[in-house]
């Protein structure tokens, strides 16, 4: 299961990094000084998440893997209240926020995923035209992480006890898949997943909100049962998908993205990322 859950968080990471090839990074972050703080977070997250490539070698990287936890946790320290709204810098946020559910740290989470929220909005992922490729029909990778940073903000808000701050009036992106006459396994996915990340609202706003708590228990009783049957369609649905032979996660990932295990092997024994802040950062 845990395998699964990772190809599927690789195929999503592959549709939001698009042509960004590891070696480039790996090339720039390692042998010159010229990377931006957006670009070290996107390489240290990509690298941190590519470490436990299986049961037998996660005890060899595990050194590695805490340093570049390290690194990304003083590069998010570093990031500023006003933040540019670049392409980087979003999907670095995005990186960042899911870093940090991974490593229990849902306040900092919500924190970035609400920055990359802001940044998202003002570049128009939320838009049809800002998130698409050009025909105005499939997705670009804009668009892909614009519905991430969705299904993040929903899911965080309920966590922490928060009505949501992104409103679907507001967006006129398609879902994933809904133009395309043949939508791949992992469209299908997301899209489901987007559909969990409403009912997470709902939730929030039928259940918990100050005004739901004001109701009978009753009327509580009877939303908490629809949202109930809701959430069982919607689980019985995903597991369908991924029990499809269609849904190979791994079959989205570009080799770009997934070196081999003797280049990781040589990352972690003869190399190591150049710290944030920089060396003339720190002078």
């Amino acid at each position: 299961m845990a395998a699964d859950q990772g190809g599927v968080t690789w195929a999503v990471f592959s549709l939001m990094l698009g042509s960004r090839n590891l070696s480039d990074m790996c090339l720039k972050i390692y042998f010159s000084d010229d990377y931006s703080v957006a670009e070290y977070i996107i390489f240290n997250t990509v690298l941190y998440f590519l470490c436990p490539v299986s049961d037998e070698l996660q005890d060899k990287f595990s050194d590695a893997r805490y340093l570049y936890a390290e690194n990304i946790k003083s590069a998010l320290t570093t990031l500023s209240l006003y933040i540019n709204p670049t392409k980087d810098m979003v999907l670095a946020l995005v990186l960042g926020a899911v870093f940090s559910i991974e490593t229990s740290n849902p306040h900092q989470a919500c924190v970035l995923i609400t920055a990359a929220y802001q940044a998202a909005q003002a570049l128009g992922y939320h838009t049809r035209q800002g998130g698409t490729t050009e025909g105005r029909v499939d997705l670009s990778n804009s668009g892909v992480i614009f519905w991430v940073i969705y299904c993040l903000e929903k899911s965080l808000s309920l966590r922490l006890g928060r009505c949501s701050i992104i409103q679907r009036y507001d967006i006129s992106l398609p879902l994933p898949g809904d133009d395309q006459a043949s939508p791949t396994a992992i469209m299908r996915y997301c899209k489901v997943t987007i559909q969990l990340s409403d009912l997470s609202a709902r939730v929030y706003s039928s259940l918990y909100s100050l005004q739901s708590l004001n109701d009978t228990d009753q009327v509580r009783i009877s939303k908490a049962l629809e949202l109930y049957e809701e959430l069982k369609g919607i689980k019985r649905e995903r597991e369908s998908i991924k029990a499809s032979r269609l849904m190979n996660p791994l079959n989205n990932v570009p080799l770009s993205l997934l070196p081999p295990k003797r280049t990781l092997l040589i990352l972690k024994q003869h190399h190591t990322p150049n710290p944030w802040p920089k060396k003339e950062t720190q002078e």
